[in-house]
């Protein structure tokens, strides 16, 4: 039984007036047993509180999910039998319901009427029931708030009193029904702690209101929102918002609801209205902010206006490379065809080119980041298009970008360059040697290179390190913070080839541990990282995990593990911390918790682009080792083989050995070959 029938049983025997109380205030949508009711309904009878009861009864009917109300109101229906045909309707029960709280204050007093709303649906009728009624002017205002909130249906209403009291009157009701019809029409519920009060206007303004401190100090909210008008009475309060208009209190009111807190509300009022403020920090703003109708609008200006806006979406995308919600909202507000289609249309500021081909070059490194090969290629022609209409410097980068995109990703790996890559590569570095300087673009291709090198397996260390060498001088000290990324590209080489001293000694300062080099510490460390680092900490973290699975390291003890990161996160570098932690997990006899690993690295592979879901055939093979596959892993496995030789744009003879291997041994094999079919940085 929920404990508000507890507690509703004890305030009437003992404490009428506070079980009065109660009664105004909705009641939970599950009931308890018959006996119970016709118990609680005999007490509130002698309590005098029988037609409240009813009323709290029906509130709670309501508020029941949808299928079970036929079947309560079977039960209550008999106690229920003086108010229930008025108050729900047999038409209604099955409709939209939303129980809204009213600040209330008069003579001195203060308190919340609670108030049944239900959408009709096509009708536009307005049908106030129940006792107390309303004066004209109070339902005058419920009536425009109804009409501004959900103009499209109709809508029924009656008040959570009891039926001597006095009816609420005056405005200031408008804008929590207002909210109430909003949060209906859009099939939500009335976010807990919310309490709103203003006067509603035809066009939506929010006028001001009687007594707002009193009804700020009773309601105790979570967020309290208010007419800009007066709410400079209450306003220094960090949980009050005060809104101009019923859209404003609408985005206040659903960032609410989407579990935003009421405290940084205010702060992305700003971003509501200006593109310019909403792409700066749209890497760092919630997901239910930029979910929102009003975002989505400002994002559908952003796309309509790409002259103005395109430079710092660009700069934006790349901010949010490593977040695949965020990214893919901004990834998707343009499409390779109509980026195409800007690239010589008449009438662009000349400068414009710069903006579309970086456009691409951020879109392409977001796909790649993500395991999107065929997405990566199709932004990769687009920006092909314009190779002469750019500077030998954004050559470059394209060039460089397209040895990701087309070699690394799609796993097609070997020593030799593409033509495009080497002659960019080639032009930069006499532009070196005649003007020294700090050179990102030469460091990011001398980093590439280091990274072929890595692909193309332990014969090649000695090129990877001698290039990681070349990007460091190339990136100088005006680029200085690059040579971290050099340092993992330089361990991941060791461990391939088996030199596991010489990659704990780099580890040691890659993690910031002054030299120590010990197990324990690299794990905490580790596992700080990957529970609240940046991305650059997480991809330190998944090398650290891989150090730790290759180098047989145990955790001992009742420690508790750090399970719970890997589930956290979602896109690279999470499969393969995921998988990693797995297998440090089975070496500490940690069965159940390894499985859960493995199974998570293979799903976040698998939800991933083309080079990730190859990816799944390492930790499904993890599982096959540890003797914890069974016949769905097996046809997994087949299936994802299937899928690279038939329909991947993946380097398909890079995985021919896989092919016509029956579903049960393609596990095994990879876990045999897999350094050789996942090198370097890819497991």
């Amino acid at each position: 039984m929920h404990p508000h029938w507890r507690q509703l049983a004890v305030l009437l025997r003992s404490s009428p007036e506070h079980g009065r109380q109660l009664l105004r205030t909705p009641a939970p949508g599950s009931f308890p047993d018959q006996e119970t009711l016709e118990t609680l309904m005999a007490t509130a009878r002698c309590a005098g509180l029988d037609a409240l009861f009813q009323k709290h009864l029906l509130s709670g009917l309501v508020r029941a999910p949808g299928e079970e109300r036929l079947k309560l109101k079977a039960r209550v229906g008999s106690l229920c039998s003086g108010c229930i045909d008025e108050l729900v309707p047999a038409s209604l029960l099955s409709r939209p319901w939303i129980s809204v709280p009213v600040p209330v204050s008069r003579a001195g007093w203060a308190g919340v009427v609670w108030f049944c709303l239900c959408r009709t649906g096509e009708e536009t009728d307005f049908s106030p029931a129940g006792r107390p009624v309303p004066d004209d002017q109070t339902l005058k205002a419920m009536r425009l708030a109804l009409d501004v909130g959900d103009p499209r249906s109709g809508h029924h209403l009656w008040s959570l009193q009891a039926d001597e009291e006095v009816p609420v009157t005056g405005g200031s009701l408008g804008l929590p029904v207002f909210l109430g019809a909003r949060f209906l029409a859009e099939n939500a519920a009335w976010p807990s702690g919310l309490f709103a009060s203003g006067v509603i206007g035809r066009d939506g303004v929010i006028g001001a209101v009687a007594n707002l401190p009193e009804k700020y100090r009773y309601a105790r909210a979570r967020l309290f929102l208010a007419p800009a008008e007066n709410g400079a009475e209450i306003i220094k309060q960090k949980n009050v918002i005060a809104c101009a208009e019923a859209e404003d209190a609408w985005f206040a009111a659903e960032l609410l609801a989407g579990g935003i807190q009421p405290g940084r509300i205010s702060r992305y009022q700003s971003c509501r209205h200006d593109p310019g403020e909403l792409l700066a920090r749209f890497h760092c703003l919630p997901l239910p902010f930029l979910l929102n109708k009003e975002t989505c609008l400002l994002l559908e200006q952003v796309r309509q206006q790409p002259v103005v806006h395109l430079k710092q979406l660009a700069e934006c995308l790349r901010r949010c490379g490593f977040d695949p919600a965020r990214g893919s909202l901004a990834a998707g507000l343009f499409s390779p065809g109509e980026i195409g289609a800007l690239v010589r249309a008449p009438g662009n500021p000349p400068d414009f080119v710069f903006a579309l081909f970086d456009w691409c070059l951020a879109v392409m490194a977001f796909a790649d980041h993500q395991g999107r090969t065929g997405e990566s290629a199709a932004w990769g022609r687009v920006a092909a298009r314009m190779m002469d209409m750019v500077e030998p410097g954004e050559r470059a980068e394209l060039a460089n970008r397209l040895m990701v995109s087309g070699r690394f990703n799609t796993y097609d790996f070997r020593p030799e360059l593409p033509d495009l890559f080497r002659r960019a590569l080639e032009l930069e570095e006499r532009h070196y040697e005649d003007y020294p300087h700090s050179s990102h673009t030469l460091g990011a291709m001398y980093g590439t290179l280091a990274q072929n090198c890595g692909f193309c397996g332990p014969d090649f260390l000695e090129q990877l390190l001698g290039a990681a060498d070349r990007s460091q001088k190339a990136f100088g000290r005006k680029n200085c913070r690059e040579a971290g990324r050099l340092d993992n590209y330089r361990i991941y080489g060791l461990l391939d080839a088996g030199r596991t001293d010489e990659a704990a000694s780099l580890l040691s300062g890659y993690f910031g541990l002054d030299g120590e080099r010990d197990a324990d510490a690299l794990w905490r460390t580790a596992c700080a990282m990957a529970a609240d680092g940046t991305t650059e900490d997480v991809f330190r973290a998944a090398l650290g995990f891989r150090f730790l699975a290759d180098t047989g390291f145990r955790v001992s003890g009742p420690r508790n593990l750090p399970v719970h990161y890997a589930l956290e996160g979602a896109g690279h570098p999470w499969q393969l911390l995921s998988r990693n932690l797995g297998r440090i997990l089975l070496a500490s006899g940690r069965h159940s918790e390894a499985e859960r690993m493995f199974r998570r690295s293979v799903g976040i592979c698998l939800a991933g682009g083309e080079t990730m879901r190859a990816m799944a055939l390492c930790s499904l093979a993890e599982l096959h080792a540890a003797g914890m596959a069974g016949d769905a892993d097996y046809e997994q496995a087949a299936a994802t083989v299937r899928w690279i030789a038939e329909d991947s744009h993946l380097n398909r003879e890079h995985f021919s050995r896989l092919y016509g291997v029956p579903g049960r041994e393609i596990p095994g094999l990879v876990f045999r070959c897999g350094n050789e079919l996942f090198p370097f940085s890819y497991r």
